[in-house]
């Protein structure tokens, strides 16, 4: 389904079967009879929704477009090579990957490309790369001063001693959060926090005033909050220092 016309779309679904178990690696350049060589701009929107065999991928093109790889259930690897400069929204929507790598090359990684990714550990950065770097698996900017993505499957946020920020939906859906302790001086984005059904205790300074949409409470105003504890948590004291 490759023509000069549509190459942004390296492969539709329906080049790919949808069970088995097998792997693939998208080249940088393609031939066409009748065309000059070929180099890809993109997978395509949804291009691989649904291939629940496929288990690893290797993408040398420029971008990744929303949800490319939406409902790949199977896919434990994906491989940037040097050369994909832009991740698209979700791109890695429903898969199992666990840790992935931004390389040099990655200039525009969304905070919400990498949202619902359960099993998502660590978000890795190549140390060439100008525009992000990588804390103990978050994404932060490449001086440390904002955290842009907690992968989903983290359990605690591991703060930079250069933080300054928590990026707007930083920590969407890290249900996996139990306590939370903001440094002094650490701002929140717009709803950094929003649907991290798991926190239970969170701590901050009380200069910080209003905060991001948290389960729960909308405003922070004391410089201690206890959130209602999940079920397994319920027979446990909560005292207030």
């Amino acid at each position: 389904n490759i023509t000069s016309q549509t190459f942004y779309v390296i492969i539709s679904k329906g080049d790919v079967s949808s069970s088995g178990s097998y792997s693939l690696t998208l080249h940088d350049s393609y031939t066409m009879t009748g065309h000059p060589i070929l180099k890809p701009y993109a997978v395509g929107a949804y291009a691989f929704q649904g291939c629940t065999g496929l288990s690893s991928v290797s993408v040398g093109c420029d971008s990744i477009l929303a949800c490319a790889f939406y409902d790949c259930t199977s896919l434990q690897s994906v491989t940037l090579r040097d050369g994909v400069k832009s991740l698209g929204t979700k791109c890695i929507d429903n898969t199992a990957l666990t840790s992935i790598l931004l390389p040099a090359s990655v200039t525009d990684a969304k905070n919400n490309s990498f949202d619902h990714a359960p099993d998502l550990t660590a978000i890795n950065v190549d140390a060439g790369n100008e525009t992000y770097a990588s804390w103990n698996g978050a994404l932060y900017t490449k001086d440390y001063s904002k955290l842009i993505r907690l992968p989903e499957g983290k359990t605690s946020i591991p703060f930079h001693d250069n933080i300054t920020a928590i990026g707007d939906y930083a920590c969407l859906r890290c249900s996996k959060l139990y306590n939370v302790s903001i440094p002094y001086g650490v701002t929140v984005g717009t709803e950094a926090f929003q649907l991290c059904s798991g926190i239970y205790k969170m701590v901050h300074p009380s200069s910080l005033g209003r905060a991001a949409n948290i389960p729960y409470f909308t405003t922070l105003t004391e410089s201690y909050l206890n959130f209602p504890p999940p079920p397994d948590h319920r027979n446990k004291t909560i005292r207030r220092p």
